[in-house]
């Protein structure tokens, strides 16, 4: 059996410029279930500054070109209303070190759709 992987703690939480900005557009008419959503990935924030790894790693059959050249790349997927949030973990001189980067937030249908899942 192998060890257990040790969590790997990480400087500071981000997004991407323009991602946030990106989901809200592409459900102002959701702004209920967004906020949940929203509300839910600022609570994981603290869990992530922890361990980076939280979310689950993933391959997926297909990349969209925004995020062809970034590895790795973790999901988290127990969101409100089954939404989900995909980032990176990137070593930023910024921050002094490794931080989480959000890459982009959406719905269940988006996700599938995006990354080839149907």
């Amino acid at each position: 059996m192998s060890p257990p992987i040790k969590p790997q703690p990480v400087h500071a939480v981000t997004v991407t410029e323009g991602r946030k900005e990106d989901f809200w557009k592409r459900h102002r008419k959701d702004e209920k279930r967004r906020g949940e959503v929203w509300t839910a990935i600022l609570a994981d924030r603290e869990r992530l500054l922890k361990d980076a790894g939280y979310g689950d790693s993933f391959q997926p059959p297909k990349r969209p070109d925004f995020l062809r050249r970034i590895h790795p790349l973790f999901v988290l997927k127990g969101l409100p209303h089954m939404f989900r949030a995909v980032y990176t973990v990137v070593k930023d001189d910024d921050y002094g070190g490794p931080i989480v980067r959000f890459e982009w937030f959406g719905d269940h249908a988006e996700y599938d759709a995006l990354f080839g899942y149907r």
